[in-house]
């Protein structure tokens, strides 16, 4: 359903109409989550299994907060179609009090924030006093982030902005009243012009300052809600967001979604504001006021430390947070998660060095951290490491985060490096969503997989699609070479039979006979000779990795180094000692 509120000269006054009127139990609960307590000396860590809560301004301010943040999670879960907003707890922290909150403020007039980081997202208050629209306001901005879409800044605090007002009604829920700070700004002040407001960073020198933030975040909202809510503009909205997400500017953007220039556009806006009504929505769902299970436990002082250090690192304040982690480092250098963390800032820093060095630390000490596990992983490897040791910094990560598509396309591509095929094609297939970043190395990693293990036809269609997503000329190319590679082992003798055994050998390549039709590869291996059918070379991976030469011709006579793998025989009726598919020279 729709309502609106009516602007009357000099004053904001709510319709009579029920759209907008908050139930007499929703009230008593919001009240609830903006009454101010005393700040508490200590630091309190309340969970919820979605929240992770850290709290100095007492328990019952914490659990309120609380509170509201899961009845807003469990409305944009029904509401929204991002079902799968954090990967982990989002981390709560609240401040007692603006004081204490103004070393980890971002910017002088924001009282809150968001943070979407990779492994962990943050919300920050800094005054259990502020209206719960504002804490909306703030998880609104994890769930855009969390989407994928791609808008400008303008749109991000806008729509933030409007969801800020969510609030009970009866049954159902509602969003779009007015706010009264925002309607003062337009009210008083010069507007920005649509391409001012569009397309200037509001986070620049020129927009950083109260006074015109003001104006930034007020035409914003507007700007949002009439494109949002209003009769003539909604029913095009979601194109017109596609279109920013692909790039677009704003000015394009309402051209493809709705046939008008910004001028138009502007025009409305100022029409919009300066009738009689604004539009709302309401949603036929309720905001749950459902027990929820929490957990409280108190942070100890080093714990508590440790966590604002993070945040001075989070919100790029890398000097402060250095010299807490070497004052946090001097109690407690045995701590796993000390050393993530130092590894986290050093890595934002750009010392590779340091970072892998901490994270090492962490990893020994049996750290868990799947982003961390990650990153050393890949480290690691860039460093020459044993591959088996990555290995295990992947399998914990998986472990850990089951789901996690990142860590499954590192840890399918070092089983394919092992040459377990088998483990690789498992671990490939559990990638929950395979974006087109990542398609055509898992494409070709799953058709190269499912080749060495038999299955000919599936490893065509995976090269295909790999094909298809390829972009750059090394996945061309590497497409190109499985196709051939597989038209090869399709030769009769020369395919791959389901269960085969690989076996490896080390030696000498000596020589190639051939006789009837068959071709063997002469292997010293110690004081033997070992025998092997050599198959037509396009069917057998061949790879100079020591920079040797082999002539593979009949009756070929050499002495080169070699690292052979082998299929073994089939039956005890063969007389090889099995078929080459591999070769190291």
């Amino acid at each position: 359903m729709e309502c609106f509120s009516e602007l009357t000269t000099g004053a904001i006054r709510r319709t009579s109409m029920s759209c907008f009127k908050k139930s007499a139990q929703a009230a008593v609960l919001l009240l609830a989550a903006v009454l101010p307590a005393v700040a508490a000396e200590s630091w309190l860590k309340i969970s919820s299994g979605s929240f992770d809560l850290y709290t100095s301004a007492g328990e019952k301010n914490g659990r309120a907060t609380l509170l509201h943040f899961e009845q807003v999670r469990a409305f944009f879960l029904k509401a929204s179609p991002v079902k799968k907003t954090s990967d982990s707890p989002v981390r709560i922290i609240q401040f007692g009090s603006l004081k204490q909150f103004q070393p980890y403020a971002l910017r002088s007039f924001s009282p809150a924030y968001f943070l979407g980081l990779p492994g962990r997202d943050y919300i920050v208050i800094g005054d259990p006093g502020l209206d719960m629209a504002v804490s909306t306001h703030e998880y609104m901005h994890l769930v855009i982030a969390r989407s994928g879409l791609k808008i400008p800044a303008w749109l991000h605090e806008g729509w933030a902005d409007v969801y800020s007002t969510l609030h009970p009604m009866g049954k159902e829920t509602a969003i779009g009243d007015l706010l009264p700070g925002r309607m003062a700004e337009l009210n008083s002040k010069l507007w920005l012009d649509f391409e001012t407001l569009t397309l200037v960073d509001h986070r620049s020198a020129e927009y950083n300052e109260a006074e015109r933030a003001g104006i930034f975040y007020a035409e914003s909202w507007a700007l949002a809600h009439m494109l949002y809510l209003a009769q003539d503009y909604q029913g095009n909205f979601g194109k017109f967001v596609m279109a920013l997400n692909k790039g677009k500017t704003a000015a394009e953007a309402c051209q493809i979604a709705w046939g008008r220039g910004p001028e138009k556009v502007f025009a409305d806006l100022r029409s919009y504001f300066g009738r009689k009504q604004l539009y709302g929505r309401a949603f036929d769902l309720r905001l749950s006021t459902d027990a929820v299970s929490f957990a409280s436990v108190t942070v100890a002082d080093f714990d508590a430390r440790l966590m604002l250090a993070d945040l001075l690192g989070a919100s790029n304040k890398p000097d402060q947070a250095q010299r807490a982690y070497d004052e946090l480092e001097k109690e407690h250098p045995e701590r796993a998660d000390l050393a993530r963390s130092m590894g986290y800032l050093a890595g934002q820093r750009g010392d590779r060095a340091n970072a892998r060095k901490y994270f090492e630390r962490a990893f020994e000490s049996g750290e868990s951290d799947p982003l961390m596990l990650l990153q050393l992983a890949v480290m690691a490897r860039q460093a020459g490491q044993p591959v088996a040791k990555t290995l295990a910094m992947l399998e914990r990560a998986v472990k850990v985060k089951p789901d996690y598509p990142d860590a499954l396309v590192q840890l399918g591509l070092t089983r394919l490096e092992m040459r377990d095929f088998t483990g690789a094609i498992r671990d490939l297939m559990r990638i929950p969503a395979i974006t087109a970043e990542r398609a055509a190395a898992v494409y070709c990693a799953l058709g190269y997989a499912r080749l060495e293990t038999g299955d000919p036809d599936e490893a065509r269609l995976d090269v295909e699609t790999c094909g298809i997503w390829a972009r750059t000329d090394g996945e061309r190319a590497e497409t190109q070479r499985m196709s051939r590679l597989i038209a090869a082992r399709r030769e009769p003798g020369a395919g791959v039979y389901k269960g085969e055994k690989r076996l490896q050998l080390a030696g000498v390549a000596i020589a190639v006979e051939c006789s009837s039709g068959s071709r063997r590869l002469i292997m010293q291996t110690g004081e033997r000779q070992v025998q092997l059918e050599l198959p037509d070379l396009a069917a057998v991976e061949l790879k100079p990795v020591r920079g040797g030469k082999l002539e593979l011709g009949c009756g070929a006579k050499m002495a080169v180094p070699t690292g052979v793998e082998f299929a073994a025989p089939r039956s005890a009726m063969e007389k090889s000692a099995g078929t080459v598919r591999l070769l190291l020279y």
